[in-house]
């Protein structure tokens, strides 16, 4: 293993976004660590590092901006290689 560093992101969807944004998570082999509901959802997913940008584009383009990552903090960890 090595230790890519992975990057935390949250952001806020509404309830019909929430199955679009969970296989936009697994095309760049995110996941997600926590979820509170309320009237939205605010959604905190981890992306490999290697993937954020991948990730951060391609919400904003399918969500035509209306969702927008917001960076909470990264780590280092192993992950498969």
């Amino acid at each position: 293993s090595r230790g890519l560093g992975d990057v935390y992101k949250r952001q806020t969807l509404d309830y019909p976004q929430l199955g679009s944004f969970q296989n936009l998570l697994s095309t760049v082999e995110g996941e997600q660590t926590d979820a509170q509901y309320t009237d939205r959802i605010a959604l905190t997913v981890v992306v490999p590092q290697e993937q954020a940008n991948v990730f951060e584009s391609r919400v904003v383009e399918t969500f035509n901006a209306t969702v927008v990552p917001q960076l909470v903090g990264t780590s280092n960890r192993p992950v498969k290689v």
